[in-house]
């Protein structure tokens, strides 16, 4: 059975071949032997499980080294391999909200999450945060758009309660609250 992994964005994404070299033939070629040569090879794919939903999605294939899922220890191509997505993938955040990153083994995509996780990309500062395991998703986000949105019990509701039992207090709070200037406006 073969693991692969998938990404998936807002916008289109980019395929081919990604890759730095360190070095350059005499007639400007890349080369590409050893290190040189691990890279990951970005190919189209849609609808590939039920977990990634962003339109646009890719099948990454890495070349010459992994993504170190079964390792205890990335080696240099595993290494390569994951700073290459790392750097793919904070250029796709400069035009995207999210980005999922996603892996499974063959004909397993639809099975259920082993593991699901979401950083923002200020968190996200190590091509090591990709290493994921099997039918694991990773979820990159720009900014978390949730909030607490409930007060502690009686803590902000018991405050207003006090205040309101004063006419001034209960006035003054008021006339600050932004929410009930918004409601006159309508």
């Amino acid at each position: 059975m073969t693991q692969f992994y998938y990404l998936a964005a807002k916008t289109p994404l980019e395929t081919g071949f990604f890759s730095q070299p360190s070095g350059y033939s005499r007639k400007g070629h890349p080369l590409r032997s050893g290190i040189d040569a691990a890279g990951i090879d970005l190919e189209e794919a849609e609808n590939v499980s039920m977990h990634l939903r962003l339109p646009y999605q890719i099948i990454v294939h890495a070349e010459e080294g992994s993504f170190a899922m079964h390792k205890a220890k990335p080696d240099a191509y595993d290494l390569k391999c994951l700073h290459m997505l790392y750097q793919y993938i904070h250029s796709v955040m400069k035009n995207s909200f999210s980005v999922e990153w996603f892996t499974a083994w063959a004909d397993e995509e639809d099975l259920e999450l082993s593991a699901k996780r979401e950083l923002t990309l200020d968190e996200f500062t190590s091509p090591l945060q990709l290493i994921l395991k099997d039918r694991e998703l990773l979820r990159i986000v720009q900014k978390k758009c949730y909030e607490k949105t409930r007060p502690s019990p009686g803590g902000f509701f018991r405050n207003i309660k006090a205040l309101s039992s004063s006419k001034t207090r209960s006035s003054m709070f008021l006339s600050r609250c932004p929410y009930r200037n918004q409601a006159r406006e309508k």
